[in-house]
């Protein structure tokens, strides 16, 4: 995959906050829109839901809709079934990433390309892929860029990422976290991005209290 799609997969995490927000999804809903394929070096990286990225596996990442959640993707007449076991794009510009092999049986280059993306109504059964759906992760990361007096400051500081989220605090306090992690290396990487970016941080269990 060239440096272009790379670049392209991280500008769509760091995308405005707008980018955050989806409308109520019911099945058979059409959510029509770009769809993309991971980077290749995602491979073996373990994914939101808990489950280890695999090429060859039919799944995909969607911002908000539940994991296991079966989508049918069509373009140009080839059609795959795949399941949201990730978390992404956040970005308006692109509505789906896809597993390397999904994008292979959909014709998909290493350009985003508009496809027909439909909710699997549930009653249809399984056999969008191979992965099974696990359990929610025992331990989340999030990282932390900062905790405010007020909610106004504390939601400035959110819109300017993608992943962000306000979260109130004891004491009155409002802090602004960033991404929930499997792995607390993944966050930490992502740490230091942000830092890149000109915001400070520090990684704690996403569940932690504030002090």
């Amino acid at each position: 995959m060239g440096a272009r799609v790379a670049v392209v997969v991280i500008a769509l995490l760091a995308a405005p906050a707008s980018a955050r927000q989806s409308s109520p999804v019911h099945p058979g809903e059409v959510l029509d829109g770009p769809v993309a394929v991971y980077p290749e070096h995602l491979a073996g990286r373990r994914m939101a839901s808990g489950a280890t990225y695999r090429p060859t596996d039919l799944v995909a990442a969607h911002p908000t809709l539940p994991f296991g959640t079966e989508l049918v993707v069509e373009a140009a007449g080839r059609t795959v079934r795949v399941v949201v076991m990730d978390r992404g794009p956040y970005d308006s510009g692109v509505r789906l990433l896809v597993s390397g092999s999904a994008g292979a049986r959909l014709g998909l280059g290493e350009e985003p390309r508009w496809m027909r993306i439909r909710r699997q109504d549930e009653s249809a059964g399984s056999g969008a892929g191979s992965a099974a759906v696990p359990g929610p992760p025992a331990t989340a990361w999030t990282v932390q860029l900062g905790s405010f007096s007020d909610a106004e400051t504390a939601e400035r500081l959110a819109a300017r990422f993608s992943g962000a989220r306000v979260e109130r605090g004891p004491g009155g306090t409002w802090r602004v976290r960033f991404g929930r992690f499997v792995d607390r290396d993944e966050a930490e990487a992502w740490r230091e991005r942000l830092e890149g970016w000109g915001v400070s941080g520090f990684v704690r269990p996403s569940d932690a209290e504030e002090n």
